[in-house]
């Protein structure tokens, strides 16, 4: 029972080619473009958010790791602000002699980046801040606050970080340097 046709395994059938063809490619590539292109700002808003943020909890943990030590120590402990100011870094030393020397050093901080700005400002007008043995600042009665601010290409003094540290020694943070608005200090 024959069909009438013969085998001819030199002949093959053509198959279909897998894959993509160049129209198909560039309007992928163009989409692609597309979508990178309306990221990038978020993106970038981003980056400068998540920077923010990490200078300020590096602030206020150098604070916190002040504060404890006080306590733990007995003795004052000062945080107080590199050569060019807060935005140069800043160090934690402590009083172990009792002098006001504050000899002893605890942990330092490097330089921010350059487009970010760290101010400070005491109520009782001093550089440093300086808690004592209990925690509480030195002088009693003063606060210490800091703005940490945005680079100035992407200013936004609602979305920069403020550091507050109360005469008891307790150390807050909040968004928004302009609420409440303290004179002396900006972004």
């Amino acid at each position: 029972m024959s069909s009438g046709r013969t085998f001819r395994p030199w002949r093959r059938r053509a198959r279909a080619v897998a894959g993509f063809t160049l129209v198909e490619m560039m309007i992928t590539v163009a989409i692609a473009a597309i979508l990178a292109a309306l990221a990038l700002p978020s993106f970038r808003e981003f980056m400068i958010r998540q920077n923010t943020i990490e200078i300020t909890n590096d602030l206020v943990g150098a604070l916190n790791t002040a504060r404890i030590e006080a306590v733990k120590r007995g003795v004052a402990v000062r945080v107080s602000p590199a050569g060019g100011g807060w935005s140069a870094g800043w160090t934690v030393s402590a009083d172990t002699t009792h002098d006001d020397t504050f000899a002893t050093a605890v942990t330092a901080h490097a330089a921010i980046p350059a487009t970010y700005t760290i101010q400070g400002l005491s109520s009782e007008g001093g550089a440093d801040v300086v808690f004592g043995a209990t925690g509480a600042l030195r002088p009693r009665a003063s606060t210490f606050n800091f703005n940490v601010c945005r680079p100035a290409s992407a200013a936004d003094s609602t979305q920069s970080r403020r550091v507050a540290i109360e005469s008891g020694g307790a150390v807050s943070t909040h968004r928004d340097v302009n609420s409440p608005a303290i004179t002396g200090l900006s972004c």
